[in-house]
């Protein structure tokens, strides 16, 4: 069943809308079968033939997902709206206006 959500994960990391659903369902997949690999399975399975790839697959696979979702950080619902927050105006931050006529901020233009 593990598959069937990484399979669904990877199709909505493909789709530019849903990029951020695709690498949080892959971190939660991926991170799920991290814990199985460190609390029952062990991280080398003799039984399949494997020495560990499958595990370090699977921490690469949870880096990457860890990576999507900070570079689309703003997109995710309930933490995106904290991380513009220091990038925004504060109560004691000067305004534009209060600068105006002064010649030091001609042609420069703030930041979005």
């Amino acid at each position: 069943m593990d598959g069937v959500f990484e399979l669904i994960a990877s199709v909505l990391l493909l789709i530019p809308g849903t990029v951020t659903v695709g690498a949080a369902l892959a971190l939660a997949a991926t991170g799920s079968a991290i814990l199985f690999h460190l609390t029952r399975l062990g991280i080398a399975l003799p039984a399949v033939g494997d020495r560990g790839e499958l595990f370090a697959l699977a921490v690469v696979v949870v880096a990457c997902s860890l990576g999507v979702l900070s570079l689309h950080r703003r997109e995710l619902p309930w933490i995106g709206r904290g991380f513009g927050a220091a990038s925004r105006p504060g109560p004691y931050s000067v305004h534009k206006s209060a600068t105006r006529g002064s010649r030091a901020d001609e042609g420069v233009r703030p930041a979005v």
